[in-house]
């Protein structure tokens, strides 16, 4: 009866090991279920705890056959403040008119911060300085912010690309319709 039991010890031994090696699978699963689960809390998080930035380009007054002033409309669509740190724009008609990084510098955008749900303004404009101007037609405009979150470094990036008939007569007021948007990205 002893050879019975001690030979059973064996068996014993095995089955305890078996035991062991499904806890450890067990709780290795549980660990990694938890990772993920930590790592999809602080993705929803990070989404949730974000700007988001559109922009809407309006011609505004002064535009005319051999000028465009424009604005663009910043809204935040997100939790948490937007500052803006940097703003660029480009005017094309046959060929590039003007490029710059504020293309009518009497505004800072790195001054502009924007909360959620309101909006902010950059104005621009270009002029007929270039052959590139056409004499009718269309304009294109392409606008690009930088912005940042209130609590973080990380910077967004959204960017949008219009279509803008040159216009026949000088404008007085604000346009009341966005332009037609032809590309828009946000990250």
């Amino acid at each position: 009866m002893w050879n019975i039991i001690a030979g059973g010890g064996g068996i014993i031994s095995a089955i305890a090991l078996v035991v062991a090696v499904l806890a450890w699978r067990t709780a290795r699963r549980e660990a990694d279920t938890a990772a993920r689960a930590e790592a999809t809390a602080q993705r929803s998080l990070y989404v949730a705890y974000r700007p988001y930035v559109s922009i809407d380009l309006y011609p505004i007054e002064g535009t005319g056959p051999t000028i465009l002033n424009f604005a663009s409309v910043l809204h935040n669509h997100g939790n948490v403040p937007a500052t803006i740190t940097g703003a660029w724009g480009r005017v094309a008609g046959s060929g590039t008119i003007a490029v710059g990084s504020q293309l009518q510098p009497n505004q800072n955008p790195s001054q502009l911060c924007i909360f959620p749900g309101r909006e902010g303004e950059l104005t621009w404009g270009a002029s007929r300085t270039s052959p590139a101007w056409p004499d009718g037609g269309f304009l294109y405009i392409l606008a690009e912010i930088t912005y940042r979150g209130a609590f973080e470094e990380e910077k967004y990036t959204t960017r949008v690309e219009v279509i803008c008939p040159v216009p026949h007569a000088t404008m007085t007021k604000r346009g009341g319709q966005p332009m037609d948007v032809r590309q828009a990205a946000a990250t």
